[in-house]
């Protein structure tokens, strides 16, 4: 038995009747959005598992399209950009009343840090941390370690509540604005992947490892599954279908991807290429697809919401994503595309950037070193000229692996045993 099988089992035993009294706040950056459905996902975990879960969000969106599960949630959303100045006025005379050395401590911090928006932060979470300790929340979890990990932090040192946060990628990588006080002060620190933790570990070695933790982003396999002989049969019909699904940002990597069917065209590959997602590079992609002549085969279709996500995805016949490290040191970590893709039993192609050969493993797609066009070509090929039972052998694998590693049942648990665990220590002096 692995050690994420013993914490989920220890969960099972001995504290799944704790989570109906446990009380927890989420904050996060922007809730909800398209691009990070997997915390909308976790949230609901959460709740499914008896966890009440308070959601303070410091902006919206502002996407048109929304997840039509987070409908529900957005209404008991607290929106922190919203706030009136009474509000804020009121939760800091109830904070001078009742934690006035807590508030004199976190004041002092504040002035010392050399921050434009240093004020407005401390606002906020002075009314986070009053809201907290009014709504009797256990535990602060902070998703992304910027912004939001930053209220997170400061509200706990109003309130005494411990807290904890998530990080990704730009979050560590990029914005690392008070990053390694966000990580000494916090409970716990829990990452996506091997890759990530070992970053920071060498980016914090005073930081204790035994206090970061590696929990996936756990996917439903269930609700990804559909009907292999439907897709066997589509195969048999048509060119083959390559799908892409990302933000259109430089760390995707997606220039690439249009480099290598300019080059599986012109070796005469019959195929048709649709892409999900929206963002700043599409300008460029429209103009990479026109001078390669890939109009008539190429599709931009835009953000979509998971479930036609979903529906673009039962069509494919391999999905490629192929990330680089962007020039500003960006990266995906763990795409939960992959993920998704797999556990529809799609072969996919990626690249071996960050935590990706994590999550990809060789029986279940192929991986090449990333911005290299002409070895994404060659990949995407090799796919396509899969026999029967070999593609079957692959889809079977990918499926499989997500089931076993990135289960969301289990992945959450681990994270509601963590809240329950750590808080238990604090409030016994262990």
């Amino acid at each position: 038995m692995n050690a994420s099988t013993k914490t989920v089992f220890a969960l099972e035993k001995g504290k799944r009747g704790e989570l109906n009294d446990l009380s927890i706040m989420y904050l996060l950056n922007t809730f909800p959005k398209l691009s990070t459905t997997f915390v909308l996902n976790e949230i609901l975990q959460l709740q499914k598992m008896g966890s009440r879960v308070h959601i303070f969000s410091l902006a919206r969106s502002g996407e048109e399209k929304v997840h039509r599960k987070a409908v529900a949630l957005i209404e008991r959303t607290v929106y922190l950009s919203e706030l009136r100045r009474e509000e804020k006025i009121r939760a800091l005379i109830r904070l001078i009343l009742r934690h006035p050395i807590r508030l004199l401590k976190s004041t002092w911090f504040v002035m010392g840090q050399d921050s434009d928006n240093r004020s407005w932060t401390f606002k906020q979470a002075i009314y986070v941390a009053d809201k907290a300790i009014r709504l009797g929340v256990r535990h602060i979890h902070a998703h992304f370690a910027v912004d939001a990990a930053e209220h997170a932090m400061l509200a706990s040192m109003l309130s005494g509540i411990p807290y904890s946060m998530t990080g990704h990628a730009f979050d560590i990588y990029i914005r690392q604005k008070l990053l390694r006080e966000k990580m000494n002060r916090a409970k716990f620190v829990v990452t996506v992947c091997d890759y990530n933790k070992k970053y920071l570990l060498e980016y914090n070695p005073a930081f204790p490892a035994d206090r970061l933790h590696v929990i996936h982003v756990g996917i439903d396999a269930e609700l990804f599954s559909q009907d292999h002989s439907a897709q066997d049969h589509q195969q048999g019909r048509g060119p083959f279908h390559i799908t892409s699904i990302g933000r259109l940002v430089e760390k995707k990597g997606l220039p690439y991807l249009i480099q290598a069917l300019g080059i599986l065209n012109r070796e005469a590959v019959k195929f048709r290429c649709t892409i999900v997602g929206e963002g700043p590079e599409r300008a460029t992609l429209e103009r990479l697809i026109n001078e390669s002549q890939l109009d008539s085969m190429v599709r931009l279709v835009g953000a979509q919401e998971s479930d036609q996500v979903k529906t673009v995805l039962q069509g494919a016949d391999v999905f490629v994503l192929p990330c680089i490290v962007a020039k500003d040191g960006d990266r995906d970590a763990t795409p939960t595309v992959l993920l998704e893709a797999m556990a529809m039993g799609i072969p996919v192609v990626s690249t071996s950037v960050a935590g990706i050969p994590e999550v990809v493993p060789k029986e279940a797609g192929i991986l090449v070193p990333p911005g290299e066009a002409p070895a994404l070509a060659r990949a995407i090929k090799a796919v396509a000229e899969l026999s029967e039972n070999e593609r079957t052998a692959m889809r079977e694998y990918g499926r499989k692996h997500v089931s076993v590693h990135f289960n969301i049942d289990n992945e959450v648990r681990r994270l509601a045993y963590l809240f329950l665990t750590e808080n238990s220590r604090a409030s016994t002096g262990k």
